[in-house]
């Protein structure tokens, strides 16, 4: 069964990203990746804002280091999710230079080794697995019994509307309903954003907080 995970609810008023002008064109490659990986296919598929975020992150390179020792997961959230579904404060943050590793996180979040299909999904709503992200972190493969019999799949608590989206000979892309945001990266905005907040409100007793009458009183009384 899924468990509650960190989801920012979305407005329409979130910043659009920046369209790649090359798609599936990787710039000083630093490895020999074939024309019909799954890393090629990611930046030519039709989940545009994921693959602009993987270039934004500067991730490349590290996928394909990855995929010249293993295969490849990757579960891609709807365009919609990126677009409308974070919250705007969210988005900025990650998109703000001095926050890449946690935009860096949050992708690798999304990507695991190996080639899992549907069939690695537990069939029993009371059973789940355990499988490491690229992120260091474990995602949790489950499921959750509908009315008619069936079992929607859920990675984490997503759930994947898309299997085998988009399959290559060393990886797969499965489509999910929306993004996955670890809990570190939920920690550093959260962090951030206090912060944010503190900065912002002058300390009682401040000299710049107090009314200007009542500084001529107290001089007056003196």
């Amino acid at each position: 069964m899924p468990t509650n995970s960190p989801h920012l609810p979305s407005p329409s008023s979130s910043p659009p990203f920046r369209r790649r002008s090359n798609p599936g064109h990787i710039a000083g490659k630093a490895h020999t990746i074939s024309s019909n990986s799954i890393l090629i296919a990611l930046l030519d598929s039709h989940y545009t804002e994921l693959s602009e975020l993987v270039e934004k992150a500067l991730l490349l390179h590290t996928l394909e280091a990855a995929l010249t020792k293993h295969n490849l997961t990757i579960f891609a959230p709807k365009n919609d999710a990126l677009e409308r579904q974070l919250d705007p404060e969210f988005k900025r943050f990650l998109l703000e230079p001095g926050n890449v590793k946690s935009l860096q996180t949050l992708i690798l979040h999304h990507v695991l080794p190996g080639k899992l299909s549907h069939g690695n999904w537990p069939a029993n709503p009371t059973r789940s697995t355990r499988h490491a992200a690229l992120s260091d972190d474990h995602v949790e493969f489950s499921c959750s019994a509908n009315s008619g019999g069936s079992c929607s799949k859920y990675v984490g608590a997503v759930k994947v509307v898309h299997f085998n989206s988009v399959v290559r000979p060393d990886g797969i892309i499965h489509g999910i309903e929306k993004v996955m945001i670890p809990k570190s990266v939920e920690r550093e905005f959260n962090n951030r954003r206090n912060l944010q907040s503190i900065s912002a409100v002058r300390p009682e007793g401040a000299p710049g907080n107090r009314p200007q009458n009542e500084e001529t009183f107290e001089k007056k009384g003196e």
